[in-house]
């Protein structure tokens, strides 16, 4: 995957503006999401992969100076996602916003998609389970992110 300089600002602003550390990879606090993100990440880019420990703006400043916005999609959100959600969801979700359709959570529970992660906000009213706006991820994965594992 190689991205051009303009593509290359957009996805680090959409990074850097995300309303959730990591799109939501992790719902974890800091205390476990940073052990993991320092594990994961030394597994994939090697020793020399550190970040300091501080506020979620600090941590995804650092993650785009190493490994970098390219490295950090192709090499760990992306299969992330994948792993976490398994390829007949991603198959759902996929017919979902190409038919502008917005997912049944009924089908999701059976395809496994416990974890919400990136694609949704899950928030429990009582016995009521919403699934927050998925717009913002799916729109960059469907769009964006998809085309540049392919």
């Amino acid at each position: 995957m190689h991205v051009d300089a303009r593509m290359k600002g957009r996805l680090q602003r959409y990074f850097m503006n995300a309303p959730e550390f990591l799109w939501g990879l992790t719902r974890e606090n800091q205390s476990v999401s940073y052990p993991w993100l320092r594990s994961k990440g030394r597994g994939l880019w090697g020793e020399s992969f550190d970040f300091e420990d501080g506020p979620y703006d600090d941590v995804k400043a650092q993650l785009l100076h190493n490994p970098g916005i390219e490295r950090l999609l192709r090499d760990f959100i992306i299969p992330e996602v994948k792993t976490q959600y398994g390829e007949e969801a991603l198959g759902y979700l996929r017919n979902c916003w190409k038919s502008g359709t917005p997912p049944d959570e009924y089908i999701l529970r059976r395809l496994n998609v416990h974890n919400w992660g990136p694609f949704f906000q899950a928030r429990s009213i009582g016995d009521k389970l919403f699934m927050g706006p998925w717009d913002i991820f799916a729109g960059l994965w469907f769009e964006d992110f998809e085309q540049l594992d392919s």
